[in-house]
């Protein structure tokens, strides 16, 4: 269990920012169910309970993501998310719950809070297309582990199922559909998603999002009182605007990661576009910081690829193609040449003392449903 706390407390690629302490709130009851005193997994983080006394108080994002990565890796439970959703109310999302209460419509709530949802943190961006037939909401997480991102797209959208229907009333109108990226599970963990959900569920998509009905985004909210949503709004505005702004070379490094994440190319044209910059002008403010867009590039793929090889399985050829390397050999030399040492032999270094013995002698074991073959991850 040490060296896994070892591994998970590693430098996570660049500032994860906050979150706020509510977000936490509901796994609070899923570590009452593990086969380890509460005491002990708090103790094993390095988290005191009296940092997470004040619910509008703010949390260290990679801590959040070490304190998932743990929690999931304990339980072997790949529903953490799903079922973390089930003890939501609207104050676990601060401020916005309670806005979401107050608006007039669904449309009206969730327009009204996307603009603020960093007030939550650095978790992940919500957003919502409107269409002649309703909309499509989705959600992108930011952690780049796979299994917590997983984890947190489940909580995320199935937390807004809980909280409609808290608000709504249990009868309100079910979404249409939900699209996944995550891969089709088995049947009995898609048994679980239908019985939350409640409506069609499609995995292996590009996107994670709720697809709404007109009938349902125009429903009106019985708690409905506008002049409480707009002092509840303009509060939290103010508290946005009084958090620290990001750096432009802190918003370039999270864009960067951003396509990563989802193992699109970077082309330095496209970077500086969504900058609002031209080409020339990113170029010389990446000048000014004394570093440029290859040095920025490269650096965070050497924290992601670090990320990635010591608390993912994945195979040497997924982090590579995931990092826009041609080949596995390009991504050897390129790691090499930023660490000093090779993907495999950071890989050992970082893994658990248990796991090394699997090295040298490759056995397959069990986590979960899934079996994984540590020799191939190599």
């Amino acid at each position: 269990m040490d060296s896994m706390l070892e591994n998970n407390t590693m430098t996570h690629p660049y500032d994860l920012g906050n979150v706020i302490n509510s977000i936490i709130y509901p796994y609070f009851s899923l570590v009452d169910e593990l086969p380890i005193p509460q005491d002990e997994f708090w103790a094993q983080l390095g988290i005191t309970l009296e940092q997470l006394k004040d619910p509008q108080a703010y949390f260290p994002g990679h801590q959040f993501m070490t304190l998932l990565s743990f929690l999931r890796w304990i339980s072997e439970d790949e529903l953490i998310g799903v079922k973390a959703a089930a003890h939501v109310r609207p104050g676990t999302f601060g401020s916005l719950g309670f806005i979401v209460m107050n608006a007039k419509t669904l449309k009206d709530a969730i327009q009204s809070i996307i603009p603020l949802q960093g007030v939550l943190g650095n978790i992940g961006e919500a957003k919502l297309t409107l269409n002649e037939s309703g909309g499509f909401f989705t959600w992108q997480c930011h952690y780049p582990l796979p299994e917590v991102s997983q984890l947190m797209v489940d909580a995320m959208l199935c937390s807004w199922f809980v909280l409609i229907r808290q608000i709504l009333g249990p009868g309100v109108e079910s979404p249409r559909s939900v699209y996944l990226q995550r891969t089709q599970p088995v049947h009995r963990v898609k048994q679980v998603y239908h019985r939350v959900l409640k409506c069609p569920i499609y995995f292996s998509k590009s996107v994670n999002g709720i697809e709404l009905s007109n009938q349902l985004l125009n429903h009106p909210i019985p708690s409905y009182q506008s002049d409480v949503a707009q002092v509840l709004i303009e509060h939290t505005a103010k508290k946005l605007c009084d958090q620290p702004m990001m750096t432009p070379l802190r918003q370039i490094q999270k864009i960067i990661g951003e396509a990563l994440m989802r193992g699109h190319t970077i082309r330095r044209e496209k970077l500086a576009q969504q900058m609002c910059m031209s080409g020339r002008t990113m170029q010389r403010y990446l000048q000014k910081q004394g570093t440029g867009f290859q040095a920025v590039l490269d650096g965070v793929r050497l924290q992601y690829a670090q990320t990635w090889l010591a608390q993912t399985n994945w195979p040497l050829e997924k982090i590579a193609h995931r990092l826009g390397f041609r080949d596995l050999s390009s991504f050897h030399r390129g790691f090499k040449r930023w660490s000093g040492q090779s993907p495999y032999q950071y890989r050992l270094q970082q893994m658990p003392a248990h796991l090394k013995q699997l090295v040298t002698s490759p056995k397959q074991f069990h986590h979960s449903d899934a079996v994984l073959d540590i020799s191939h991850s190599l």
